[in-house]
């Protein structure tokens, strides 16, 4: 069922590992308009029921996969979040930074949502994809579950997505 997404994971772990991708479209490359990103993860929310579930799950499947097939060992939180830093970076995710508080970190420049121009009245949330991405990457990386909730959004006017990693098994079940 995910045959794709390990490929896709395989390939994205090329980039991070600075060997050369297999690039299928040789007109074209492999870059496409961030729009495309912010269109697609829009229509999901706006078209879709549970749309967040959608890509919250979508995110985590990729960051386990992505952990699946990396050659490292990961043996703390510290790690993991270094190997994170680095995804984010070179996928172009957004620019992952650590916070002083333990278990939150925050997202610059997100692929997501970075760069609206005029902001929502509602508070909702857009980065569903990247809180299940975290999530899948720390979960399986530390073989602990845990979940990731988005607890404020540059969607909103926020200076940063900021994510919050939960790791205890009771708060896992409330999120």
């Amino acid at each position: 069922m995910y045959s794709t997404i390990k490929e896709d994971a395989k390939e994205l772990l090329k980039k991070v590992d600075a060997k050369k991708i297999s690039i299928t479209r040789t007109k074209l490359s492999d870059k496409i308009d961030i729009r495309v990103l912010r269109a697609l993860n829009n229509s999901i929310l706006e078209t879709q029921i549970n749309g967040e579930n959608a890509l919250y799950f979508s995110g985590k499947i990729l960051g386990e996969e992505l952990v699946q097939n990396y050659d490292g060992k990961f043996m703390a939180k510290r790690e993991v979040l270094a190997f994170l830093k680095d995804l984010f970076k070179k996928l172009m995710l957004g620019i992952l930074k650590e916070t002083e508080e333990e278990n939150i970190i925050k997202v610059d420049e997100c692929a997501f949502c970075r760069g609206r121009n005029k902001w929502p009245s509602d508070k909702e949330k857009k980065c569903y994809f990247l809180a299940g991405f975290i999530s899948g990457v720390f979960s399986e990386a530390l073989n602990q579950p845990c979940a990731v909730k988005e607890i404020s959004c540059r969607y909103n006017g926020d200076p940063y997505c900021v994510f919050e990693i939960i790791f205890s098994s009771d708060e896992v079940l409330k999120s």
